[in-house]
């Protein structure tokens, strides 16, 4: 597995929910009282969803110059797993 980038739509609801949905990932429908109680529900949202598809995934947001978006990345656990366990580091750029 490689690295996938998720995208998120968020949307204020009539009710005063915030929705994120994803066109990335159909099952995500997620909604909390604020945008800050969904940053901080995303990442395990996600990863449940690709744990019911078989795949150990880390989530993290995706942040820097050139996004624009909302995004995230759930990137394979274990190949995160093996490079700590080497003192290796991801590389960036």
């Amino acid at each position: 597995m490689h690295a996938d980038i998720v995208r998120i739509h968020r949307e204020p609801g009539e009710t005063g929910l915030v929705f994120a949905t994803s066109p990335d990932i159909r099952e995500l429908v997620l909604w909390r009282r604020t945008s800050g109680e969904l940053d901080a529900a995303l990442p395990q949202a996600i990863a449940d969803i690709y744990a019911a598809r078989g795949m150990d995934v880390i989530v993290a947001r995706v942040a820097g110059p050139g996004v624009a978006a909302d995004a995230w990345v759930a990137f394979p656990a274990d190949a995160a797993r093996d490079r700590l366990e080497f003192g290796q580091c991801f590389e960036s750029g």
